[in-house]
């Protein structure tokens, strides 16, 4: 484990590094650079195995770059006709207009099994659920995005997310309806229930977006009071949310080992709590859609329960970046994201608050303060703007 807390410095710094190269290089001087990168690993001397770890961060960033840009539609089929069969994933959007949904390609002549797309179905669009398959004819193009400064940029966005390609049906049908099981499937019954059982629209989508990470329902008013108040995290489901429902495991099984004390003679308490821990929390990141905060998330709570597994100490900075590592190992174009630094970061700023802090409150205002100061420049350079109020209302 001190090891890969070595290593795992000049591997980020590599990554996040080869974010500002102008121009992507061939995936083939990208593994030999990876090839030489772990050879070194193994030299005597320290600052060659730095600058390794360094190498070996930026080609293994630069080869997925390549593979992610290598599945996108192809530039010239841009606004042409493709036949393909797709499956619906996540939950459909739909208005008097139209439904928007993101697919998985079936089978296709010019994408991957598996590339992720998004679509528009207009109006009359039929009634879509998580699973349905559907052959469709498609008008798809290339993602991209305006480069007006200080806009969102799509292009990116859909890079991180490995979203092929963007388009409308122009004709469809149904010819598989998603059938039984399936984590969209409940979500959505989880969805449709609490719209049935709660009369306001406007608290059943913010319930809706807080239980099961279902945004559908948050209008342009909503996001805005979000925005001025600094509370847009806790829509999303984060890290909050994640690690609330890992407390709540770690609790049930404390209480299970209080009411059956024999429980002690066939296994320890912490390593029973940790276990429960970490099945609730992967539950619960299932649940919430499996999308990439809740992944972070969950990699960070499973580094930190592994060492309480193994019945390792681990300082918070290790687990911290033992987490960032095995994120960026698995998702390297993670750093693309806002949220891979606002993760990251709020933790960091959180360990360094809480150190050595003895007072409950104190440490509360301390931790708040430095959330607060240390993430403003970070929400201002991602989002062009930051809340007057979020620190009060995050308190």
């Amino acid at each position: 484990m001190a090891d890969l807390t070595r290593f795992a410095p000049g591997f980020l710094v590599g990554a996040v590094a080869a974010c500002a190269l102008p121009a992507l290089p061939p995936s083939v001087i990208a593994m030999a650079g990876l090839l030489l990168g772990l050879a070194l690993l193994w030299m005597p001397w320290r600052a060659w195995r730095v600058g390794a770890s360094v190498l070996v961060g930026a080609a293994w960033f630069v080869l997925h770059a390549q593979a992610s840009m290598q599945g996108r539609w192809p530039a010239e089929r841009d606004g042409q006709d493709a036949t393909l069969r797709v499956e619906v994933v996540g939950l459909p959007s739909a208005d008097v207009r139209q439904t928007r949904f993101e697919a998985r390609v079936v089978r296709a002549k010019h994408l991957e099994e598996g590339a992720r797309l998004r679509l528009n179905w207009y109006a009359p669009a039929p009634e879509l659920r998580p699973g349905d398959r559907i052959d469709a004819t498609l008008r798809l193009r290339r993602p991209r995005g305006l480069v007006n400064p200080g806009g969102f940029d799509f292009e990116r966005h859909a890079l991180v997310e490995r979203i092929a390609a963007v388009g409308y049906v122009r004709s469809g049908v149904v010819v598989e309806p998603g059938q039984g099981g399936g984590i969209d499937r409940m979500r959505l019954q989880i969805a449709t229930r609490i719209d049935a059982r709660v009369g306001d629209p406007a608290i059943a989508a913010l319930l809706r977006a807080l239980a099961v990470g279902d945004v559908r329902g948050l209008r342009d008013a909503h996001w805005d009071i979000l925005r001025a108040t600094g509370t847009g995290h806790l829509i999303a489901i984060s890290g909050l949310h994640v690690g609330l429902v890992a407390a709540f495991g770690a609790w049930g099984f404390l209480g299970l080992y209080r009411l059956f004390p024999r429980l002690g003679l066939r296994g320890p308490r912490p390593q029973a709590m940790a276990v429960g821990a970490l099945a609730t929390a992967t539950g619960y990141a299932l649940l919430a859609g499996f999308g990439v905060p809740v992944v972070r998330t969950l990699l960070m709570i499973a580094v930190a329960l592994a060492a309480v597994l193994l019945r390792r100490a681990i300082r918070g900075v290790d687990a911290l970046l033992l987490a960032a590592l095995v994120v960026v190992a698995v998702d390297p174009l993670s750093v693309l994201g806002a949220g891979f630094w606002l993760s990251f970061l709020g933790v960091a700023f959180l360990i360094w608050a809480m150190t050595g802090s003895e007072a409950r409150f104190g440490g509360l205002w301390r931790t708040q303060v430095a959330m607060s100061i240390g993430l403003l420049p970070v929400g201002a350079w991602w989002f062009a703007q930051t809340s007057l109020i979020g620190f009060f209302a995050n308190l």
